[in-house]
């Protein structure tokens, strides 16, 4: 049986915002003053338990994703 890739416009989207946020993190490190407040937010405990929450669904998201498309 012929293999036909098949990708739909929602997981698209999930790439893209993938890299966009790759795109915002490289641009970020490029300027200073931006890691600089980064920096702030990510020593501070409540912008650590928000990244581990966005960074759990985030998994999640990229994990359905490669379900739905394995199957």
């Amino acid at each position: 049986m012929p293999f036909k890739p098949v990708i739909l416009w929602t997981d698209a989207l999930v790439f893209l915002l993938i890299a966009a946020v790759l795109a915002l993190i490289w641009h970020v490190r490029r300027h200073e003053h931006l890691a600089t407040s980064w920096r702030k937010v990510a020593r501070s405990p409540s912008g650590m338990a928000a990244a581990t929450v966005l960074a759990f669904f985030v998994v999640v998201g990229i994990a359905d994703e490669a379900l739905v498309v394995s199957a």
